[in-house]
Parts: C-alpha cells; structure tokens; sequence
C-alpha cells in the first residue's frame, strides 16, 4: 500500500479506524514544541493507560529486503510480567541493558551505540503488552540485522518526509500510551516560563556558596562539588545553572587574593580611654576626611584596634550622611599594596594599610594613600592600578621606631617637666618606619598629609597633619593603669571577639555606643563644641593603695533624641537579622486557634447608694409566637432616670449576646450560653 504524504497508524495502515489520536494530528500538537535530549538517565512515569494505543504509531513491518535503518521497535504482546520494574529502571539508568530480563533486553546486542525507551502496558486478563523503541543514534545497520535482535514483532518507523519533526511527533505520541515508561527523550514548550529565584532564596545560596564551597581550585574542586550540589535536591543551589555555581566560587577565590572585606567590628570610640579619646583623636577625628593616620610604635597596645574603630565609625557615618540603607559599615585591611587593586578604597568602605612593611614603601605611594583630601588618587600595583577615592579614609600601622631615643626624650622630659620633643627627634623617632624615604622634602610632604601617633614604652607622641615644625606632644601612660588604649571594660568584648570572630554577635550595650560614637564624630566633623569625657579615681576606705578608675562619657544629645536613635538602631539591626534568617512559611489553610470569651464581671465601683449594681437577666417570649426573638431586660438597683434600662454609671454598662454563634466561637441561642460582656467606652 502505498504510503500517504502524512504518515499514517498501523491499524489505520491495515484498514481499521482512527485511534484517540493520529499521526497527523501529533504533527499539530507539537507545533511550538520542541525536543530534549536524550538525557543521561530515564524519566520514569507509572500512569493509567493513555489515549494513544500502540496501533496508532506510524509503524510498519520491517521489509527484509529495504534498506539500512537507524531506529526500529520491537513490540511484545500479551506477556506475563514477571519483572522487578525498580530493578529494570536501575538498569536502564545505567545503560546496563544486557543485564534486563527476557525478553526486555534485545535478542542480540548491536555493534553500534544505541539507547532503549522502554513502555510496559496493561492489557486484557493481567497480560502486558511492551513496547521497545531501540535509536541507533544515526549509525545505519541492516534490516535482517534489526530483525535478528527483537523478540516479538520487529516494526520500522515512518517518520514522514522531515525526519525531525516526525521524530518529535513519534515521541509525544509514545509519552501518550500511558503505562509504565522508561523515556529519553521528552517534548516540551519551546518558550517557557523562566524561573526566577526569590531574594531569600539567592541570598541563602549565594551563602551557601561563600560559606560551604570548596576554597580552592588544584585538584577540580569547583567543578565536582558544584555537580555534585546543583544535583541535590536538599542544597540550597538545587536546580542553579552550573555556570553561575563555578563563577561564583571563581569570584569569592579571587576575593580571598585580595584586600579583605570586614563587615562586623563590636567596637566604637566610646571603648577607648578617655584621655587619649580627649587629648589625641579629638585634635584629629574632625579632619579624617582630609588627612590619613598613621599609626606607629609599640605592638599590642592597641593600633590596629584604634584603627579599626575609627574607620568603622567613619563608614557608618558616611553611608547615615547619604541615607545609603542598603550599604552596611565596612573597610578593607591589607597588608600589601597589590591586595588594593581589585576594590578601590571609597568613603563608604575605608581602608586600612595594617603592617604592611611600610619601611618598604616608597614616597610617591605614601603620599597619594595617606592623603585622602587628594582627588581620585591611582597609583601603580603589581600588573595593575589600585585606585583611592577622594575623602576615603584611610590608615596605616607599622611597628618600628627608635627604642633607644625614646628612653633618652622620656628621661629628658621627666627631668624637666616639659612633656614634649622637639620636631627633628620626632622625625628621628619615627624615621625607622620610613626607612625608604631618603629625601626630607619628601618625609615632609608626607608629614604634611597625614596625622602621626607614635605609641612606646613610655607614652604617646602625637602630631597633627600640617607643614609646621611644632615640637610634638607627648603624654606619660597613666600610673597604676594598663598601657593600652581600649578601657579595661571593653577587654571582655573584644577578647570574645578574637576568641570566636565567625559569631558576629554584638554587647548589649553596642547601640547606645554607636550612637555616641556618630554624634560625637558628626560634632568634631562640623566643628562643634564638644565637653570633655570625665575621670573619676576612687581609692579604698582601708587605704590599701587599690585604686579604681571610672570613666563618665557626656551627653551628646538631648535623652529624648538619644533614646530615639538607640531605637532606630536596634530596628535596623532587627531588620538585618530578619534578612539573614531563612523565610518562614504560614500555612493559610491551618486551623486558627480557637478564640476564648470569658464571662466579664459586674464593676465592683461603689453607687451613690454604696452598693454595687445588680444586673438580672431575664428572657421570656414577648409573644405566643415561637418565631419571635427573646426579650431581654436589664434591671439595676440605681436606674438612670433619663435612659431606663442603664446603670448610674457609663462603666457598668453591659453588652448581652444571644445571637446564634455562626463561627463555633461558644455563643449560644435562646439564652444558652450567652456571654455578658462589657463593652468599651469612649474616653
């Protein structure tokens, strides 16, 4: 018979009528179609038989004598199952299609690659019909071949005169036989709906990126773990495009070569000590926008604390200064000048030059980092640039000073009286840490930008930015006191903080500090006057020599503002915690918890008459109709003469329900169960 333009069904083919759907008709439903796979592993499905029978596939009996095919079925009727299903779509999964039972597997395993789909159907008196659709994937073997590998009956495929739309339509009408299927290749929407990620839930997998992913790349970790979690169905990054899990991991691996990012610091200028917080940062807090500080001498007394204090204040005063709420305080720190290049320094996010070798650096980038008043300053990194925005702060710590001048000066200053040295021993004093500037013009230039402080055995030398050669202060540690300048109240928090730095937890008192700290920075900023913080020494009553000391800040705001702005913290700091908490979910469709009336009591205030009001309640039918509503009537001892029915009082009015209770709240009919409630009263 020869074959129409539009193939048709096997049955049709034979003579028999259109099944539930013909070829022809496929070809239209898959208009706007298209075709995946075949896919590494099978879907499987289980349902009730479809619509389409096995008659209505454009099969045809192999002719022995055609030519070479590259597809073919074999179609099993009326067999017995016998067969472990979970079993056979493990193997199929596997590709182990030698190992299936007969007759499931081919008689004969061809030479060439080949997939299998596999679709079991019931039939009539608890046989099965199967259906084996064997793709040769374009490799062409001979039909006497084909034959030889089928079990039932061996059937070629009329595809039509386009192959691959004949080849999309014979898989949508496979997936309509229904029964239990193993497919390769399923047909879906050319155009679909893109799924996109709510914020939480980019935000929880971008997380679990940073904080689970592998940390390096030297034996294939990016690729194995993000294969590994994108197939997960319990990873929060389930179901992500492989190529943004591996440019992610790519991103936070180049991160960690460079300057790193701190977003928490549980520290404010409230924590350091008073006199140092008084006489030295005072004198240079008001111009950090112009000028940088530099940080030397001494280790473990508090440089690289100070530092980080004052920038973090910085950053939160500048984002506040902006209304910036979707930035957080943050600096950068680092201790090379190449780790500055991938993120420029900005006044939002300051940064910080932390034993940075500084003895090592030459004039040229001393002077443009330590000068933030300078326009958009780049200078030259290892390969590349690194870039300082105009009025980022920023600051450098170094260790390394002249020890043996520094007694000589402490011996001379306590023998005279005068707690200062003169200009050319302080440049000898700090002259160590700028072992690479040989030119004194440029030591200046540098003096010029930048605020000095220079912490020693003995005390602190400080100097502000400027080109006068002023002898430079000094101040002797205090007697009976640690030399460190973070107060000795504060030392618990920042040793909880050194001891465990991943738990970002702040004090308790940290919002009422940041608030002092920005108001305090904000006045010194625009030049306002500000009072001195107090020191009070207490000694013991039994004269021991025991001494304590107690450091009183002032009131920078009015108490009402203050309480005001500690509020708004702790709201934005609620906020944030909300944001890094995964989303809950409220089942809508949950029962409410039942809601409790309770019978209210008569007001025990005192009637003109000295005794509390009596209320009676009486119901009775105000008619022989059973149709009509009960009548209720309040009676009190001390009526209200001008509206009967009310008590002397406003408060001791009471509300009766004896509605019928529609929502099952406990309310009663014909006066069962009824509630008296008081109802509330306008002021």
């Amino acid at each position: 018979m020869a074959h129409a333009e539009v193939p048709v069904g096997f049955a049709q083919e034979m003579g028999e009528v259109d099944g539930g759907m013909t070829f022809q008709e496929s070809m239209h439903q898959i208009s706007g179609q298209k075709l995946l796979g075949p896919h590494s592993a099978p879907i499987k499905t289980d349902r009730p038989l479809g619509e389409v029978g096995i008659g209505d596939l454009p099969l045809r009996m192999i002719n022995p004598h055609g030519s070479k095919i590259v597809a073919f079925c074999d179609i099993l009727m009326d067999q017995t199952c016998t067969w472990d299903l979970d079993k056979v779509h493990q193997q199929v999964s596997q590709g182990r299609y030698s190992d299936l039972p007969e007759p499931l597997r081919l008689k004969k395993e061809p030479i060439v690659p080949y997939t299998m789909q596999l679709f079991v159907l019931p039939a009539a008196d608890g046989k099965y019909n199967v259906v084996k659709h064997i793709n040769l994937h374009k490799n062409r073997l001979d039909v006497k071949l084909c034959m030889t590998m089928c079990y039932g009956q061996g059937m070629q495929i009329d595809y039509g005169k386009h192959f691959r739309d004949g080849f999309t339509a014979f898989q949508f009408m496979l997936e309509k036989l229904g029964g239990f299927q193993l497919r390769f290749w399923p047909v879906q929407p050319k155009f679909t709906k893109k799924i996109v990620l709510e914020a939480s839930q980019r935000s929880e997998g971008y997380n679990f990126i940073r904080e689970c992913g592998p940390r390096s790349n030297n034996v294939n970790q990016f690729m194995e773990w993000t294969d590994e979690q994108v197939n997960n169905a319990s990873a929060p990054i389930h179901g992500w495009q492989e190529g943004k899990v591996k440019e992610a991991l790519n991103n936070y691996y180049k991160g960690r070569q460079n300057a790193k990012s701190l977003t928490f610091w549980p520290l404010t200028l409230k924590c350091l000590v008073h006199w140092f917080l008084n006489i030295v940062l005072k004198t240079m807090l008001g111009t950090i926008r112009q000028h940088g500080i530099t940080w030397l001498g001494k280790t473990r007394v508090g440089k690289s604390l100070g530092s980080k204090t004052i920038l973090f204040a910085q950053s939160k005063y500048e984002i506040e200064c902006e209304n910036r709420a979707d930035m957080i305080p943050s600096i950068m720190t680092a201790k090379h000048l190449d780790f500055f290049k991938a993120e420029p320094l900005t006044k939002y996010k300051p940064g910080g030059f932390d034993d940075g070798m500084m003895q090592k650096q030459d004039a040229s980038f001393l002077k443009a980092f330590l000068n933030p008043g300078e326009e958009d300053a780049t200078v030259w990194a290892r390969y590349s640039s690194a870039q300082f925005d105009m009025g980022a702060g920023r600051h450098a710590c170094n260790n390394p000073y002249d020890k043996d001048l520094d007694e000589q000066q402490y011996v001379q200053m306590k023998r005279t009286g005068v707690f200062e040295v003169t200009f050319a021993n302080f440049m000898n004093l700090i002259q160590p840490s700028f072992a690479a500037i040989d030119d004194k013009e440029d030591m200046l230039a540098i003096l010029a930008r930048t605020h000095v402080i220079l912490i020693s055995d003995n005390g602190v030398y400080h100097r502000v930015a400027g080109t006068t050669q002023d002898p430079v202060k000094f101040i002797e540690w205090p007697t009976d006191a640690p030399k460190d300048i973070l107060t000795v109240e504060y030392k618990p928090v920042f040793q909880k903080y050194k001891k465990d730095p991943f738990q970002h937890i702040y004090p308790d008192n940290f919002d009422e500090d940041s608030v002092w700290s920005q108001a305090l920075l904000h006045k010194l900023i625009n030049g306002e006057p500000l009072p001195h913080t107090i020191s009070v020494r207490t000694t013991n009553l039994f004269g021991d020599g025991h001494s304590t000391t107690i450091q009183a800040v002032p009131n920078l705001l009015p108490n009402a503002e203050m309480k005001y702005r500690v509020k708004v913290e702790k709201t934005k700091s609620a906020w944030r915690a909300l944001r890094s908490q995964p989303p809950v979910f409220i089942d809508l469709d949950a029962p409410s918890p039942k809601r409790l009336r309770s019978e209210a009591h008569p007001s025990s205030s005192a009637t003109s008459s000295g005794a509390a009001p009596l209320v009676t309640l009486l119901t009775h039918n105000a008619s022989s109709s059973s149709s009509s509503p009960p009548l209720v009537t309040l009676l009190t001892h001390n009526a209200n003469p001008s509206f009967a029915g009310l008590g002397g009082d406003d408060s001791d009015f009471e509300q009766v329900f004896d509605e019928e209770d529609v929502f099952g709240l406990g309310g009663g009919v014909n006066g069962e169960d009824n509630h008296v409630l008081p109802e509330a009263v306008g002021p």
